[in-house]
């Protein structure tokens, strides 16, 4: 048995099996085997203060630990915000889960305090075309995308006033020129241990300095 006590939960595994009989795994460098780990757990505690596996019950379930104070400033802070629509820009797709959590959070937020406050998807950048169906596919609602999804985080510099392509129309578009939260991220290409190509991407972080108007 393992446990490990943090504050909000209590983690527990038993009876953690290793199966005798290698499992064979594809991966880009090639085939290997390995031993798959498998566990046993007990049934979810219900009783206890473990949230549901969701993001909204998540956030609900975090928002009920804040202290008296802190639920006030966050309430205020919230009927401020109260009829806004919040627009997000993500440069990555490694970054864009901000999206889901931000609506999932936003939304229990809301149900929470009886405000209306819109998450508004602007655009995601991703210069991978496999990637980029991804973010595609998983954004989509009813088939559409209701965002822009570029290719290069270079055409983000201040003075590209140019029209780019979107893969989401397969129209042109100028920048979004303001937002309210930017989430970006060094690219990881060439210093991930996971790139096999990495060497090929050499030098990428050290790219011009590129911006984007973000209101406060």
């Amino acid at each position: 048995i393992v446990e490990k006590k943090k504050k909000l939960f209590l983690w527990r595994l038993i009876d953690v099996q290793e199966p005798s009989v290698p499992s064979v795994v594809d991966s880009k460098r090639g085939r290997a085997s390995a031993i798959r780990r498998s566990a046993i757990l007990p049934a979810p505690d219900t009783s206890g203060n473990v949230a549901e596996l969701s993001l909204t019950s998540t956030a609900k379930h975090f928002v009920s630990k804040l202290s008296d104070s802190d639920r006030k400033q966050l309430q205020s802070t919230l009927q401020g915000l109260n009829g806004k629509c919040i627009k997000v820009g993500t440069t990555c797709s490694g970054t864009d889960v901000a999206i889901p959590v931000l609506e999932c959070t936003f939304r229990a937020l809301c149900e929470m305090f009886q405000v209306e406050i819109h998450i508004q998807h602007e655009f995601s950048v991703e210069v991978d075309d496999f990637k980029r169906k991804f973010l595609m596919s998983a954004h989509a609602i009813d088939g559409q995308c209701g965002f822009h999804l570029f290719e290069d985080v270079a055409i983000f510099n201040q003075e590209d006033d140019q029209d780019h392509l979107c893969h989401t129309c397969q129209a042109k578009h100028k920048i979004p020129g303001t937002i309210d939260i930017l989430v970006a991220g060094p690219s990881c290409k060439d210093i991930s241990k996971e790139n096999v190509n990495r060497a090929k991407y050499t030098g990428c972080c050290l790219v011009d300095s590129c911006c984007v108007n973000v209101s406060t």
